[in-house]
């Protein structure tokens, strides 16, 4: 039989040439003007693009009569004999498909790589050698002979399908534990809710102010409480067929949206981030009580990873409200204090953050300030620190003049 060789997408020596060439004519330019040092900045990338062409040259699978030939860049060569070979496994992940050799001892021998194209001749010599080739995805449905293949997935593969596990028997539990609920009316009624706050996002945007600020919480405790009150039936998102076609869906993206508006607030102000963090805390461990308690009364075991995620979310969700709670919780009159700028400056970073230096409270303070303000402040210029406290104790300030 004539050997065949598998390669590398074309992709990887466009890639390749691309990257070689944006990065070697600056690197050539500095070199040449003497800007030694910015120059080994860019070389690096230069290096990449070579490697990535190499790659593309050096590695691929030679089929022959007897064996796979994997070549590699870096990596020894590695012999496969078919007589080896069990079967090659397709593993679904996501949006990826993960392909493996495993051995007739249930072992991992090698993992292919997803940037290899061409495939069927590999495909069309490990059938004619008798070799299977098994959808992992459609194994794991059988409990039994998934377990002979699970100590040839990943980490990552591993949890992955015991989230589908888990996910298909909380979704069987459904047809024989009745639930409290309707499925399919239930289903169609988050669909609704789902636009119904989202439309609720859209009118509290438009309309700003505290209204905004209610509204936007109002959107993200609904939403808790309907995972609450459908836990643990109701999903983020499922990964499995079954889950999707049975389980719960909760309308998160509003949700998501509004902690967005609540972030937002938070960039006007100066606080100290130790006391919010604290108030978090608070606010986090009230919610993450409400879930035990459900968590608890629930007669479906749920797998550890789950609600852990679920404790995650909560923590994202309490910070992202914390300070506008406080901000509508705040019913005392501001308090005005006076500073003298001696410092300005700017960052910049992913944005541009402006920043003013003053003496406040016995130590040199930082102030983040409108664009506006610190155009029009100089250094000894008199500032006004407006001071709010809320209901729980969180102080934040801006300055003006």
């Amino acid at each position: 039989m004539e050997d065949k060789v598998i390669r590398l997408s074309k992709f990887t020596k466009v890639l390749g040439i691309i990257t070689v060439v944006i990065f070697m004519i600056p690197t050539g330019f500095l070199l040449f003007t003497g800007n030694i040092i910015a120059a080994l900045c860019f070389f690096p990338f230069v290096l990449l693009g070579a490697a990535l062409l190499l790659a593309y040259r050096k590695q691929v699978i030679i089929l022959d009569d007897q064996e796979l030939t994997f070549h590699y860049l870096l990596k020894n060569t590695l012999h496969i004999p078919y007589a080896d070979i069990h079967c090659l496994l397709f593993i679904p992940l996501n949006n990826q498909m993960h392909m493996a050799l495993i051995s007739k001892t249930y072992e991992r021998l090698i993992s292919l790589d997803n940037m290899l194209v061409n495939l069927d001749p590999l495909f069309e010599i490990l059938q004619q050698k008798n070799i299977q080739l098994i959808d992992f995805a459609e194994l794991a449905e059988d409990e039994k002979q998934a377990a002979l293949y699970g100590n040839t997935l990943t980490m990552i593969e591993r949890n992955y399908y015991k989230s589908i596990d888990s996910e298909n028997k909380t979704v069987d539990s459904m047809t024989k534990k009745k639930p409290h609920f309707h499925y399919k009316k239930t289903k169609k009624r988050l669909k609704i809710l789902g636009w119904i706050l989202f439309l609720t996002d859209v009118v509290a945007y438009i309309i700003g102010g505290k209204t905004m600020l209610v509204l936007s919480l109002a959107v993200i405790f609904i939403t808790y409480s309907i995972y609450i009150i459908y836990y643990p039936y109701i999903y983020v998102d499922t990964i499995s067929k079954k889950g999707q076609k049975q389980s719960l869906q909760l309308p998160f993206f509003a949700a998501a949206i509004a902690m967005l508006i609540n972030l937002s607030l938070t960039q006007l102000y100066n606080y100290n981030f130790n006391a919010l963090l604290q108030i978090t805390a608070v606010i986090m461990l009230i919610l993450i009580g409400i879930f035990m308690i459900k968590s608890m009364r629930n007669s479906i075991a749920q797998r550890l990873t789950r609600k852990l995620s679920v404790i995650c979310a909560i923590f994202i969700m309490a910070f992202s409200s914390t300070f506008t709670i406080n901000f509508l919780l705040t019913f005392e009159p501001a308090r005005h204090e006076t500073i003298r700028v001696s410092d300005k400056s700017i960052s910049s970073g992913k944005t541009r953050d402006y920043y003013l230096y003053g003496q406040w409270n016995g130590k040199e303070e930082q102030f983040s300030v409108p664009r506006s303000v610190y155009q029009e402040s100089e250094i000894g210029d008199q500032k006004k620190v407006c001071i709010r406290r809320s209901m729980f104790g969180l102080e934040y300030y801006t300055v003006h003049e």
